[in-house]
Parts: structure tokens; sequence; C-alpha cells
């Protein structure tokens, strides 16, 4: 998926920018996703199905790899062979401070959605213009977490597919976007201390 995103009436962020929205609009192709393999404890030279399309630095989400065998969010590390410094289409790594929690086999792996912020937001409200859904996290949530609101008003907490807060900006589940589909964002920055 290509996504084309935007920031709306900001042409500069500053420490003193109170908060800013904008616009992320999908193309017709499916983001990223391969299976993955991996025993417990690992988080390198992890055996993909494919790693076309992922680059060091996305965030994943390993279905069925968290605590528990629910799913986790992890970032990418590597891609390819970093032990070897080899090129392998088959291998994918993640940030070591969070290992593969439960051996896996077959799991699947989707790439997240990317939007940059410039500093950390505070809170992220996102807004489906198809659906209209929206998706709400605010600093202290968990992260790969959001509240839903339906289009009929019902509120539901994600726990999965959902909204990753960066230092710079931040990452989304796909499904929030689909595919040919526009998404209005905004968010807020914690202010410096007077």
């Amino acid at each position: 998926m290509a996504l084309t995103t935007k920031r709306l009436g900001a042409s500069y962020v500053g420490l003193l920018t109170p908060g800013i929205s904008g616009e992320a609009i999908s193309d017709a192709v499916a983001m990223a996703t391969t299976t993955i393999t991996a025993a417990a404890g690992a988080f390198t030279n992890l055996t993909v199905a494919s790693n076309a399309g992922f680059s060091p630095g996305d965030i994943v989400e390993i279905t069925g790899a968290g605590a528990g065998g629910i799913d986790d969010w992890y970032t990418a590390s590597a891609i390819g062979n970093p032990v070897q410094f080899v090129t392998d289409a088959t291998k994918m790594s993640v940030r070591q401070g969070k290992a593969i929690a439960t051996a896996i086999s077959g799991a699947l792996v989707t790439q997240y959605c990317y939007v940059d912020t410039v500093f950390a937001p505070n809170s992220i409200t996102l807004f489906n213009r198809t659906t209209l859904e929206s998706y709400e996290w605010k600093r202290g949530q968990a992260m790969n977490s959001a509240i839903k609101t339906s289009a009929a008003g019902v509120r539901t907490k994600l726990t999965s597919a959902a909204i990753v807060q960066t230092p710079t900006g931040f990452w989304f589940h796909p499904n929030l976007i689909g595919l040919s589909n526009a998404l209005e964002w905004s968010v807020t920055f914690e202010m410096p201390a007077e």
C-alpha cells in the first residue's frame, strides 16, 4: 500500500505547536505481509516467506506471537541476514529488546502505516471518511491499542491491530484505513513546562 500523508494548516512544527492535523490516503494495493516461523526468545534471523516490501525500522504485527499467544507488535531491525551480512529474502530480525514471546510457525506478519508528526504525540485521533469509524490513542494507553467508535456510536477497546506512538509520529494498522480510502488524523503534543 502506498500511503500519501500530508499535514494540513501547519507548515512548521515547533516546540510550542500544540497540535497538528492532516490526512492519509491509501491506494488499492495492500501493505506488505508475510508469514514467519521463530522459536520462543528469538529475535534475529527469523525465517519469513518473503521480506519484500519491508524495511528496517518498520513497525510490524505478528499475529499469535505475544504473551499467551495474543497479537503483538515489533520493530523490524534488519531485513536479510545481519549475522552473515548477506542479502537473504527469507530472513528478518526484530529489535533485541523485544524477542518473540512464544514459538510460532506460519504466523502472519503485517506492516503498519507511518505518519511523521515531527514530535511524539500525546494523543492521536484517526477518522476513516469511508467507514465513518474513529480511533483514539492517548498517552498512558498500551501501545498497539485504541478506542474505536463505530459509525453507530458504539465504543470498543482494540488491544491489537491499532496505533503505536513513536518519538517522531505514529504507526497504525492498515485495517484502520483500508484500500483506496482517506483517513483524517490529528495529534496533540505535550507543551514544555513554563
